[in-house]
């Protein structure tokens, strides 16, 4: 039986090609959406699943709450909450910090990488289980400035050479030593950073300028994070009064608080990741929202798109009443008749598979947008299951709508079968999707407008004609004067980060010891900086070429002027300013505001310090930027001063373009509007394919009686037109809002203009209206004889 299941399967595939080809392509499309959230759910199940004692293990958040009602949980916590937990409170197996404050640019034989880093005590080792390939576990986090590097790290450092006893020297905290390189973990961790420091590190530090005092200050909830292993006996309540008592302690000392409150929870180790959405998190997991999100839309793309197979299923099928009702009268059961329509919409849901899983691929390998890692034997088997599930869930209702027909209605073929009870059940799902893309539509060229007005907004600096080289350790004075000797070459400045990206630090300045600090994002840079960037300065001169070491000097933008409380930019020439209360600097000038930042922020305060020796880019102004000779004769200036390091480089206005143009985010919302409205059009197609099917007969008495082509054209299709232009009312006003909130992430953005709303449903109508053209005109043009010769 089974066997002849399938051959009438494959002749009835045979027989419809195009109508087949349709419902696959519709089942794939959408099944490859679901597969790919099949896999991002699974690999976020997998985090933090390998750490020892997970289920006694707690990260302490926590949450504020200021006199206005509004409250904001972090997921960091003070410092000193550690110490007191483990000094008062016999809860705590193992207490642990990560301090994220080890970071910047790091150097070591020669070679210089950006490091991202964290101090931690020696207990980080027995809270999350990682090991240390090379080292000692029990001393390599033991001694100040010992360092343990991630085993890419040491292999960009060091490659082959032996990493332990090397010094890796950064630009702000001193020489460190490597003690420990960490082996791979055995699965995925929200904690991934490149190296560890000691904690025992920060209070030399602290006590000599180089990092805040941020150890013993319990207002500093955004420095670090805190966890607890709790001992066998100890409890989560237990832990919870403990942090209760921490929290009401803190609120009665702090008589100037305003009303403000501060209050800490336990976060259990497995819950983080997906867990609650925290600001100041760490890590790259989703949060549980997130997961519902993609749980919801993927079930809605597959619901939409067996919503199409189960409308284009029945109305084709309608064709095939008579093969029904013969059937039935041979002796054939409705169970039987049940499971051969059954077992077609598995065999096109598993053929369905086969073109998601080739999707899937050519996604991972081409596009941006894949999952992270490709799927394994198990992910194959998950995939086959879920396509079983969709086959039945599309085919259930054709098969049971068709095995139902009364032979005797069967043989004389049907004139109309109601799907869900009601066709408003089905005009209702067409409006929703056809809402769905064109809300997709709109979001998708409001996103494009903003992100092109980026790419060609003036940002008030000459990125043109400049080449960045970063320095990767290399002398900058000695570079700097080799290069110059090249012809083409017109000037050289130094930055520490390229403009464009988050500022290189940030500084407090005060106008006087005791004043309020300003917070300034900083870059150091060298004389020619501003001339290269062609930056205007409102008052002063640009810092000399020769400056005083003893004399710092800084530069600030007319933000910072205001925020300091200073009138005019004549009356800032020369002040005196203290920089994070352990030096002094000197305002050589005052620059007009520019967007040194993406145009998502607004202008804020900065500064430009001088400190050549901070430097780690140089950008090169050169006069004919498309010549391959001077590419080559600044890779051989590049190899006298440095042969052991390859000469990279990159054009500063192509790097700035491809950062703001965020091309990811622009075809993934591409990908997904196709997705949307090829779900429509095949929903649409089927409705109307439907209609024309059970309107055969009175289409061709129609026009038996005189009425044209056009006519029963218009008459088909006037219902159908009506749902777009009802889909176009609710749709737009949605799209509308949807992407004014999506520019209110943008300090700088663009306006909706009606342009996009038009052109949006202008475009979707003409989709929807070839879907109905192409079937209404096919019934309309049909020979009444081949339709009523059997009446």
């Amino acid at each position: 039986m089974l066997k002849n299941y399938l051959i009438i399967t494959v002749r009835n595939i045979l027989r419809h090609k195009l109508f087949f080809f349709i419902n696959i392509f519709g089942l794939a499309t959408s099944m490859c959406i679901c597969l790919i959230a099949l896999m991002a759910i699974k690999d976020q199940l997998n985090y933090d699943t390998f750490h020892p004692q997970a289920d006694r293990t707690y990260r302490i958040t926590t949450e504020i709450k200021n006199p206005d009602g509004n409250h904001f949980q972090l997921a960091s916590s003070p410092l000193p909450l550690t110490e007191t937990i483990l000094k008062e409170y016999a809860l705590a197996e193992h207490a642990v910090r990560l301090y994220p404050a080890l970071k910047g640019m790091a150097s070591s034989r020669g070679k210089e990488l950006d490091l991202k880093g964290a101090f931690t005590d020696p207990a980080f080792f027995a809270v999350f289980g990682f090991t240390l390939e090379k080292g000692d576990i029990k001393t390599a986090l033991s001694a100040p400035n010992s360092l343990i590097l991630s085993k890419e790290t040491a292999s960009k450092f060091f490659g082959s050479t032996e990493p332990i006893g090397q010094v890796i020297s950064l630009q702000e905290l001193g020489d460190f030593q490597v003690t420990g390189v960490l082996a791979d973990a055995p699965g995925k961790s929200h904690i991934t950073f490149e190296a560890f420091a000691s904690m025992a590190s920060v209070p030399v530090l602290e006590k000599s300028g180089k990092l805040t005092e941020k150890l013993t200050q319990w207002n500093s909830v955004m420095e670090g994070y805190t966890y607890i292993t709790l001992k066998e006996t100890a409890s989560k309540r237990k832990l919870t009064e403990a942090l209760n008592q921490i929290s009401a302690h803190l609120t009665e000392l702090d008589k100037s608080n305003n009303g403000s409150t501060i209050n800490f929870e336990a976060q259990a180790l497995p819950s983080i990741t997906p867990g609650k959405d925290l600001y100041n998190d760490i890590g790259k997991g989703y949060t549980r929202k997130m997961v519902a999100g993609v749980i919801s839309i993927s079930l809605i793309i597959l619901l939409s798109a067996c919503f199409n197979y189960t409308n284009l299923s029945i109305a084709k099928s309608l064709t095939r009443a008579k093969e029904v009702g013969i059937r039935k009268v041979a002796g054939a059961f409705r169970y039987q008749i049940f499971m051969q329509f059954i077992l077609e919409a598995i065999v096109i849901s598993l053929l369905s598979l086969g073109v998601a899983c080739l999707l899937l691929m050519l996604i991972i390998d081409y596009t941006p947008f894949g999952p992270e890692t490709p799927p394994d034997t198990y992910m194959f088997l998950y995939f086959l299951v879920f396509s079983l599930f969709a086959g039945l869930m599309a085919g259930t209702l054709p098969a049971w709508v068709l095995s139902s027909f009364q032979p005797v209605r069967a043989l004389k073929n049907l004139t109309a079968v109601k799907l869900f009870g009601s066709v408003n059940v089905r005009k209702s799902l067409i409006v929703s999707q056809f809402v769905l893309s064109l809300v997709a539509t709109i979001f998708l060229m409001v996103t494009y407008r903003q992100f092109n007005y980026m790419i060609h907004a003036e940002y008030g600096f000459s990125a043109k004609d400049i080449l960045t080289i970063p320095l990767q350790g290399t002398s900058y004075p000695l570079l700097s004067s080799e290069l110059s000797k090249v012809n083409g070459v017109e000037r050289i400045s130094a930055v520490s980060t390229n403009m464009g990206r988050d500022v290189t630090d940030n500084i407090e300045l005060k106008v006087q010891p005791g004043s309020n600090p300003v917070r300034v994002g900083y870059y150091a840079v060298d004389a020619n900086f501003i001339a290269n960037m062609r930056l205007k300065l409102l008052a002063g001169h640009t810092f000399p070429a020769t400056a005083s070491s003893i004399e710092k000097q800084i530069i600030i933008n007319e933000r910072a002027l205001a925020a300091l409380g200073i009138q005019t930019p004549v009356e800032a020439i020369d002040r005196v300013l203290w920089m994070n209360d352990s030096s002094q600097v000197r305002i050589a000038g005052v620059l007009k505001d520019f967007h040194y930042q993406p145009l998502s922020n607004p202008i804020g305060t900065m500064a430009l310090y001088y400190n050549p020796e901070a430097v780690n880019y140089l950008n090169v102004k050169v006069t004919h930027i498309h010549s391959s000779v001077l590419i080559q004769q600044l890779e051989q200036a590049w190899k006298k001063i440095n042969p052991s390091q390859p000469f990279t480089y990159s054009w500063f206005e192509k790097d700035l373009n491809e950062r703001r143009s965020a091309w990811d985010l622009i075809s993934t919302l591409g990908f997904l509007a196709f997705l949307a409205i090829t779900i429509a059009y095949l929903g649409l197609l089927g409705m109307v394919t439907f209609t024309a099917e059970t309107r055969q007969k009175e289409i061709s008495i129609r026009k038996v009686m005189g009425a044209s082509v056009w006519d029963l054209v218009v008459l088909l299709s006037k219902s159908f037109v009506v749902l777009l232009l009802v889909a176009g009312l609710i749709a737009l006003p949605l799209g509308y809002l949807g992407g004014t909130v999506f520019l209110y992430n943008f300090a700088y953005r663009v306006a909706i203009g009606a342009d996009i709303l038009v052109i949006s449903f202008m475009g979707l109508l003409a989709i929807g209206l070839l879907a109905i053209s192409t079937q209404t005109y096919r019934v309309a043009a049909a020979n009444p004889a081949d339709i009523l010769r059997n009446e």
